[in-house]
């Protein structure tokens, strides 16, 4: 069988490729399958535009990504009458990838894949879910103290003043102007409020309410915490102009005016060649606790799988096989040509696992870089099981197990964080967005001024402070997230972005 599936897309042709239906990999898929992609190419500038003539016209591609696009996101679409529901046919077309989603994922990842319940698009899910960015502080600066890598606030405290007395570091832990240190929520046990950039009240669960982090007790002694590091010289006191750049933070490391600070994996390496010093090197931070033998207390249950898919218009010539020709890439051929091409030619295997060629990993081309060399050689232009792992083989082993060290959920308490498919619809986030708005730009304000002491921290000024933020509408707000909260844990959520609410079932 053959058919064309016109397809709207943000990539545009570059360089290294004249048409993205010049793809080397579209020739194995319609060996393998019998169909074929055809992208129907645009600007990426003119991209939005050109999908709402499209729309306009009724005369639309078979497949598009709705959620990128259409205004209002998946539901509006199909409200419209742009997409179809996949709902009836998908189990019986594409029965790996239904398996998998239903039976095999977390409900976070049903919660992220469908919308009202419904399946209005196929997604990319993925094999795991990894972090690969966390904490770090300068190893050879530990041995020369004697010191382990911090597991306790404690001990992260201790670590932190011995790098300052010895080195004499103006920012020895690097925040920047969010007012934010990674893992403080799961060892305070509350969500971290940022005072700069916040887009929510930081909501979090207490045994069955939902509560507000910016008034809790719990925030309150992370806000003190980090006002007596300011107090210490041990974060810099003017934090707030740091930029949330790697550019800053490297400089600042180069400089030796920090020895710790957040990075991702893939740079761990870079610290030698930052601080020019050959014996420089870190040393991941796991993450931390309060006490030993505490659970991380504000773990989240991530979602295996993007928030876009491909959804099939009304005008898709055949909805079957299009969920057919999907499915393909969930099974092992399919799996195996998307995340590393063609054996022999742009992967071989190495004891018994795939490992890309040296032409993708270190190409002669200064400008391909690998993830370009990947993104051209393989296929990742529809519904995958996206491998993650794939992209580690530039990593040392040390970056590798730094990724291992921040991903790892076996100490994790998730009952504090709010789950996904509870969040605010859009509605309701439109019923309180003026007290969103009052409450924020006040908390940004005062919480700044507790923390670089320029308001005492007293059990009077936190009270007025608890106080002015309920005026300002932050008790409306929560009782709008509490009802949300409710309609999840009884099913009857039906979030915008997601599907039915509820606990995810045993073993979900």
């Amino acid at each position: 069988r053959s058919t064309l599936f016109p397809y709207t897309t943000l990539f545009r042709s570059d360089e290294f490729l004249d048409s993205w239906n010049s793809l080397p990999r579209l020739d194995d898929i319609q060996a393998a399958t019998g169909c074929r992609i055809r992208f129907h190419e645009v600007s990426q500038t003119g991209a939005s535009e050109q999908f709402n003539l499209m729309i306009a016209s009724g005369d639309m591609d078979d497949i598009i990504q709705a959620a990128d696009y259409y205004v209002g996101g998946l539901g509006a679409a199909f409200d419209d009458e742009v997409i179809i529901d996949l709902s009836d046919i998908i189990a019986d077309n594409a029965p790996i990838y239904y398996d998998l989603l239903m039976n095999h994922c977390n409900q976070t990842t049903r919660d992220t894949v469908l919308t009202d319940g419904r399946h209005l698009s196929m997604n990319t899910l993925k094999d795991e879910s990894v972090s690969d960015m966390g904490l770090v502080v300068r190893g050879d600066w530990l041995d020369e103290l004697g010191m382990e890598v911090p597991e306790t606030l404690d001990e992260f405290t201790d670590v932190l003043y011995a790098i300052h007395d010895r080195y004499n570091t103006p920012q020895t832990l690097y925040v920047n102007n969010t007012g934010e240190i990674q893992y403080m929520d799961g060892v305070f046990g509350v969500s971290i409020f940022k005072v700069m950039g916040s887009t929510d009240v930081a909501p979090y669960v207490d045994d069955g309410t939902v509560k507000s982090g910016i008034i809790s007790d719990e925030y309150r002694e992370f806000v003190a915490y980090v006002r007596q590091l300011i107090k210490d010289d041990i974060i810099y006191k003017d934090f707030y102009v740091n930029a949330s750049s790697d550019t800053d933070t490297w400089g600042r490391v180069s400089a030796g005016e920090t020895g710790v600070w957040r990075i991702g994996a893939d740079s761990m390496h870079k610290v030698a060649e930052y601080t020019e010093n050959p014996d420089a090197y870190c040393l991941p931070i796991p993450k931390l606790v309060k006490e030993a033998g505490d659970p991380y207390r504000f773990g989240n249950q991530v979602a295996l799988a993007d928030n876009k898919g491909y959804s099939l218009t009304a005008s898709c010539h055949d909805p079957e096989l299009a969920l057919q020709f999907f499915d393909w890439f969930f099974t092992d051929e399919g799996v195996l040509l998307s995340n590393y091409g063609v054996e022999g030619e742009t992967f071989e295997y190495v004891d018994g696992h795939p490992q890309f060629a040296e032409f993708i990993t270190n190409n002669p081309n200064p400008d391909l870089h690998m993830m370009f060399a990947v993104i051209l050689n393989t296929f990742n232009q529809a519904p995958m099981y996206n491998i993650v792992s794939k992209m580690w083989v530039g990593y040392t082993p040390e970056e590798e197990a730094a990724i291992h060290l921040w991903s790892d959920t076996s100490n994790d308490d998730t009952s504090r964080a709010l789950p996904t498919a509870a969040a605010l619809s859009t509605e309701e986030t439109s019923m309180v967005s003026n007290q969103m708005t009052a409450v924020i730009s006040y908390a940004s304000e005062e919480v700044l001024k507790f923390m670089t002491s320029a308001a005492d921290l007293s059990d009077e000024n936190w009270k007025t402070f608890c106080d002015n933020c309920r005026a300002q509408g932050l008790d409306e707000i929560m009782s709008v997230y509490q009802n949300a909260y409710e309609e999840y844990l009884s099913g009857d959520r039906q979030a915008s972005s997601g599907g039915p609410g509820g606990p995810p079932p045993d073993g979900g």
